[in-house]
């Protein structure tokens, strides 16, 4: 059975240096029951990917490739076991990688010199790490979204998981003080005493105090996201201090009652927020690099620079083809192979090379309907 991970793309460029590569997308069904019908998609993808490659590398052997992709083809537990949205799947002559994606693919196969990382750097690109903070008027919950992972985080008892936990005998609730007085069997009077909402509202207060300074004190988030009511955000964003606390990244709604899994699903707006965010400040650096002339559109300029190690920011539209193989002499657009090879592998794969950064952006964002260009590190 094939092992599945999440990718790194560092290690998959440090391990797979040596093409050609066969690079394979495919959505994935979540129920088993459907997982004959991934396995179709994939043995026609197959099938695909051999026609590609004995065109395209017609004297490199295939064998080696087949021997590595054909076995999914019978691995039913492989496709059971698959409750990812997306897969990816790339291979050279002596290596397979296998990753499961969390945002759907559209589902293609491509054979190149280089692996295509796009896919994967756009799923990452909706990946972040962090704390969401499922917060109640009594209660709260804690979880950890860390390495394309959702899970919730223990406390120990004496952790103020509750509002009776966190206050005890300091709780007031609206509950009536009261003593017997002396002067009467049954007599009473009663004392200190405010008006029920009054006192709610101050254990209420009280309670997120108590939970900002325990988070503070026995967490390590770099991010804290809410989760609550707008009226129970309001009070615990008046009173925390902890800087991690997002201030713009949140979900207005109550937690309340929620199972991990719907939990999570509530989270998915989150990472759609946060890809669009990370698109509009990389167009937004662009605009500011047009003036400062770091600027880079037509293909020859961009292979240049890739290769030099001179970009910055690639900015590559979300599916894109430009026509073009990077060979040692500069670009190659007219043989075969470099008319229906994509560039953009090429680009890609240099970039990250040299620590740069690539940035899928959705076709019709790209400045001036390009399919690709780049922010140069140097004038």
């Amino acid at each position: 059975m094939v092992t599945t991970h999440y990718i790194d793309l560092k290690t998959l460029l440090n391990d797979l240096q040596h093409g050609p590569f066969v690079s394979i997308y495919l959505n994935t069904l979540p129920l088993r029951n459907e997982a004959e019908k991934s396995q179709i998609t994939y043995k026609n993808l197959l099938k695909e990917a051999k026609e590609q490659f004995t065109t395209l590398f017609p004297e490199t052997n295939w064998s080696s490739f087949e021997a590595q992709l054909t076995p999914l083809l019978s691995d039913a537990t492989f496709w059971r076991d698959q409750l990812s949205i997306s897969l990816g799947i790339i291979v050279n002559q002596n290596e397979m990688m296998v990753t499961r994606l969390n945002s759907a693919v559209t589902q293609r196969v491509s054979v190149s010199r280089f692996p295509d990382l796009m896919p994967i750097i756009n799923n990452n690109q909706r990946q972040f790490d962090y704390t969401l903070l499922c917060l109640n008027q009594d209660s709260f919950r804690l979880f950890k979204y860390e390495g394309q992972r959702f899970s919730e985080i223990t406390f120990p008892e004496d952790a103020p998981t509750t509002l009776k936990k966190a206050l005890g005998e300091e709780i007031k609730g609206g509950d009536l003080n009261f003593r017997t007085n002396g002067d009467g069997a049954g007599s009473v009077s009663y004392h200190g005493h405010n008006a029920k909402d009054e006192e709610t509202e101050i254990d209420h207060h009280n309670y997120y105090q108590a939970i900002d300074d325990y988070l503070i004190d026995h967490t390590d988030s770099k991010r804290l996201i809410l989760f609550g009511l707008s009226e129970n955000q309001a009070l615990f964003r008046q009173l925390s201090k902890n800087s991690a606390l997002a201030q713009h990244l949140k979900i207005t709604a109550s937690p309340a009652n929620l199972s991990k899994e719907q939990i999570q699903k509530q989270t998915e707006p989150l990472h759609q927020q946060w890809a669009a965010a990370i698109v509009a400040i990389t167009l937004d650096r662009y605009q500011n690099a047009i003036p400062q002339r770091k600027i880079l559109t037509t293909s020859q300029d961009l292979v240049l620079a890739a290769k030099a190690g001179q970009i910055d920011t690639l900015l590559l539209a979300q599916d894109g083809f430009a026509a073009g193989i990077m060979t040692a002499d500069g670009l190659d657009q007219s043989t075969p192979i470099g008319q229906r090879h994509n560039l953009l592998f090429d680009l890609s794969d240099y970039t990250l090379n040299f620590g740069g950064k690539v940035v899928i952006i959705p076709s019709e964002q790209m400045p001036e309907g390009q399919t690709a260009c780049a922010i140069s590190r140097y004038r």
